[in-house]
């Protein structure tokens, strides 16, 4: 995919953060990718876990219930370009606002906490009763708040090599 430059931006400072986050809630899938690995490898499961292994990213969620609630099959092709397309065709469904509340520089430089409300909005004609089979209804323009707390491991170059997701929780219907 021509929009995915990774390797190309360091997550080491607040305003790095600050700019993966607009990157990533406007879609600007080259603006965000550039803090991952080259090498980055996302996985996905049905309980919030972290594997670490060097040189690589391995993300899991939470996401079996949702990804059978969208209709999206299973995250196949774990690499970063494999997983770029996947959050495509979810965000063509359900936008997702990351909007951080607490942002931890670690003095190793090697984990950056962030501490996050998440707010999903159902788009088009996605509906769903329960989404994430946890969350409550999404419709068009609607659905949750959640709060979620993630813990991004870094290799030596600040390059994002794992995510650790924990401390998810709904906070509202809106």
């Amino acid at each position: 995919m021509d929009d995915i430059r990774p390797a190309t931006k360091k997550l080491t400072t607040r305003a790095a953060v600050e700019d993966y986050v607009a990157g990533f809630n406007a879609d600007d899938f080259a603006r965000f990718s550039g803090y991952y690995a080259k090498d980055a490898i996302v996985s996905t499961c049905d309980t919030v876990t972290h594997v670490q292994k060097p040189s690589s990213f391995v993300l899991s969620l939470t996401l079996a219930a949702f990804l059978s609630q969208l209709n999206i099959p299973a995250l196949e092709d774990k690499s970063l370009t494999g997983y770029i397309a996947w959050l495509k065709a979810m965000h063509t469904m359900v936008s997702e606002e990351l909007i951080p509340q607490d942002i931890i520089m670690e003095p190793s430089g090697r984990q950056v906490h962030v501490n996050y409300h998440v707010q999903f909005r159902g788009l088009g004609d996605f509906r769903t009763e329960n989404f994430n089979g946890r969350l409550g209804p999404v419709s068009r323009g609607t659905g949750p708040l959640v709060r979620m707390s993630l813990t991004y491991q870094l290799n030596c170059d600040g390059h994002i090599t794992g995510i650790e997701v924990s401390n998810f929780a709904l906070l509202e219907q809106v």
